[in-house]
């Protein structure tokens, strides 16, 4: 604690102040919002040392490329129809082609027969039925321009994604050594969080106990 009642965990760089003294009403007075966060962090420090940080930079990383990861499903979804029309439309001119084959062959085997069985007819006046053609399945021309558009769209949003990952990361890793150290500096003294916790709360309580006992012990004298 600093002359002026200041309070903060130990001595080193990036140390936090944690509160300032009210003298008056003996407790700990949490002015901003940093401050009132440290106990949450403490405590969740507490459950979880081993993944805390790891936890931290996976919620973090699922924030920020959220948007990237957005336009990449609907560049996915955008690819994968514009495979189905090409698929649709190749299978159409494939059953067209097959379609038109067998009708030749089949006149070409009627004439045949014809001549065989009265090689004097001529062939026949009527004119042979023509294969009926699959319709064709209309194309979305724009689909091309959609998928260039979108994945301009993801290669900006990955772009800025990974830069204001590799910025906050580094934040995250300074802030989970900062709590480290006030976790380790809380437990030197007391047993738990909790016990800390108490401890301040009880402060005001704890000191007017103490004077009466003070004053207790001076009559005795």
């Amino acid at each position: 604690m600093t002359d002026d009642g200041r309070v903060f965990f130990g001595d080193w760089y990036h140390r936090r102040q944690f509160g300032r003294l009210d003298v008056i009403n003996r407790t700990i007075l949490h002015q901003t919002d940093d401050q009132r966060a440290i106990m949450p962090q403490l405590y969740d420090f507490a459950d979880h040392q081993a993944t805390y940080l790891d936890d931290q930079l996976e919620d973090m990383r699922r924030n920020v490329y959220q948007q990237a990861t957005d336009l990449h499903n609907q560049l996915e979804t955008l690819e994968a129809d514009q495979a189905g029309d090409s698929e649709a439309s190749t299978g159409g001119r494939v059953a067209s082609n097959a379609a038109s084959s067998s009708a030749n062959n089949g006149s070409g085997l009627r004439g045949l027969l014809r001549n065989f069985i009265d090689p004097d007819e001529p062939d026949g006046d009527a004119p042979e039925e023509q294969p009926v053609r699959p319709a064709r399945q209309p194309q979305r021309r724009g689909n091309g321009l959609d998928i260039n558009r979108i994945r301009r769209q993801f290669d900006q949003a990955k772009a800025a994604a990974d830069k204001a990952f590799d910025s906050q990361k580094r934040q995250l890793q300074v802030a989970a050594a900062v709590t480290n150290y006030e976790y380790q500096a809380v437990t030197k003294e007391y047993d738990t969080v909790a016990d800390f916790a108490n401890v301040l709360t009880s402060m005001a309580d704890d000191y007017m106990q103490a004077l009466k006992a003070d004053e207790g012990g001076q009559h005795n004298a």
